[in-house]
């Protein structure tokens, strides 16, 4: 979990909520999923309620996540930008 948190820029600070912004909170509920060891990660529109540079946030951790974990990562989300752009790492403009 703290290798997760460090890529995700979460710190021990983080873990008092009502001092973040709405991208940190989506950010640190993806690190305490991940704290439980899922085999598969779902997530429902991660970069939903965020403005586009956001949006974009949450690439670097699931990446991280991705590469660094067995834990399988299943996004659904209307976003085509933060999918294709963010997520797929053959993609290009």
């Amino acid at each position: 979990m703290r290798r997760c948190a460090v890529s995700t820029r979460v710190t021990k600070r983080s873990f008092r909520p009502p001092e973040h912004s709405y991208g940190h909170m989506r950010r640190l509920e993806i690190v305490r999923a991940l704290a439980l060891a899922p085999i598969v990660l779902m997530l429902d529109e991660p970069a939903a309620g965020m403005s586009e540079r956001e949006s974009m946030d949450p690439v670097g951790g699931l990446r991280w996540i991705r590469q660094n974990t067995e834990c399988s990562i299943l996004v659904i989300d209307h976003d085509l930008k933060f999918i294709f752009v963010g997520l797929r790492p053959d993609y290009r403009n």
